[in-house]
């Protein structure tokens, strides 16, 4: 009889914690493969919430017989690593339920061939890979420093893949257990670096980074009210903005706009304001803005506070997000705390220094009249080239650009090309 500690149980209820995305996996009709019209049958029966304890068992341990009768239909099919992640989901489900051998050595046998799982199935392999490191780590009876040892080479293996952010989700809930402070720094440390757009881990470190602020990036591709569409923070780069999440239901929300207002003038040309209305508007708000006098970029938001955006970057509303020129916000870890914009004195950046870093991020530097053109094949005509150059300023005289001359020039850019 295979006796686990039940170590791997607790392990199994953590990973369970972050829900798999099933949908993310790749599969089709090539040859060989299981039929797609069989996964999705399994995938919905996986979905199967139930009214009893009795009925959600059965229905987890039908998907778990329908998937090995698909297996063993097709052993090599290219997509079965699909059907082993749904059983794998199922498996767990039923651990849950009822803790017994059988289960265990069933979910530990579906681990075991995930392990052969391809990059695109990483997010399954790395939760199969977690349970079958506890298994051993716990029948070896590991330090602590083993434990974090094996829990670094873990996330290390999968950096780069699509499990990457589970794996650091996960590895940080298991560091702050073993009381490994420096490693769940590491961890913590990597999403804000490599992850600071990412809106799940966002979410995820609102929820367990303590009571300081986090430094995210404010990311997604959302479309103004007249349809065309911003790609932040890329269409955003070297400009300051503030986005402001609010909804006509909510007590006090024009007062709030108007605090913001009251910004922009104490603060002339320092920064724009892009409106996510959470009342998905026809309009997306803009008569309401107009009304109250405000010229700010209306921004549709579909789902308003079930949309993602929402409840990644605001959370309750009205609320303001300040964005820098490097496309990073400053959250509060809970919603309680609302952005008061207290201190957005001593962070606006000079204008000049704006200046600056909009040369840099489109290449301005680069068509400078002071610079050598390098040689290349075809000559672009010298009057031509000339009247290019003329609409840009010297890399050291560009910090004196306004606003408005900057916006002037691009626009002779266009008409000479």
């Amino acid at each position: 009889m295979i006796r686990v500690p039940s170590s791997v149980f607790r392990l199994a209820c953590i990973v369970t914690l972050l829900v798999p995305l099933l949908g993310s996996m790749a599969y089709g009709e090539s040859p060989g493969a299981i039929a797609e019209a069989d996964i999705l049958s399994l995938q919905e029966k996986l979905a199967f919430s139930g009214d009893s304890t009795v009925a959600v068992r059965m229905a987890m341990k039908d998907v778990a017989r329908r998937g090995q009768a698909l297996l063993k239909e097709a052993p090599e099919a290219p997509n079965r690593f699909v059907v082993l992640g749904i059983m794998f989901q199922s498996q767990k489900r039923l651990l849950g339920l009822e803790n017994r051998e059988e289960n265990r050595g069933a979910i530990f046998e579906t681990c075991r061939k995930l392990m052969d799982a391809p990059n695109e199935y990483a997010e399954a392999r790395f939760e199969a890979e977690m349970l079958l490191s506890e298994r051993d780590l716990a029948a070896a009876e590991a330090t602590v420093a083993q434990r974090e040892k094996a829990l670094e080479d873990i996330v290390a293996r999968y950096r780069g893949t699509l499990a990457e952010p589970r794996s650091l989700m996960i590895a940080a809930l298991i560091a702050t257990k073993l009381q490994a402070f420096d490693l769940e720094k590491t961890l913590f440390d990597t999403m804000r670096d490599r992850f600071a757009g990412h809106h799940d881990v966002i979410q995820w470190r609102r929820k367990h980074s303590g009571l300081g602020k986090l430094e995210v990036m404010f990311s997604g591709t959302y479309t103004r009210a007249d349809g065309v569409s911003l790609h932040f923070p890329i269409d955003r780069m070297g400009h300051l903005c503030i986005m402001v999440f609010w909804s006509r239901e909510t007590p006090g929300f024009e007062l709030y706009l108007k605090q913001i207002q009251e910004l922009q003038v104490q603060y002339p040309d320092r920064f724009d304001v892009f409106s996510f209305n959470l009342d998905e508007l026809p309009d997306a708000g803009t008569a309401a803005l107009r009304k109250l006098g405000l010229d700010w970029t209306a921004m549709r938001l579909p789902g308003g506070r079930k949309s993602e955006a929402f409840r990644t970057y605001a959370r309750k509303d009205p609320a303001g997000i300040f964005v820098n020129a490097y496309g990073r916000a400053l959250l509060s870890p809970t919603a309680e705390q609302e952005e008061k914009f207290s201190l957005l004195n001593e962070r606006i950046s000079d204008i000049r220094y704006l200046a600056q870093l909009q040369s840099l991020f489109i290449g301005d530097f680069l068509v400078g009249q002071e610079h050598e053109r390098p040689t290349t094949n075809i000559q672009q005509p010298t009057s031509k080239l000339e009247a290019v150059q003329a609409c840009f300023a010297l890399p050291q005289l560009r910090y004196r650009l306004t606003r408005d001359e900057a916006l002037a020039n691009s626009g002779k850019r266009r008409r000479v090309r």
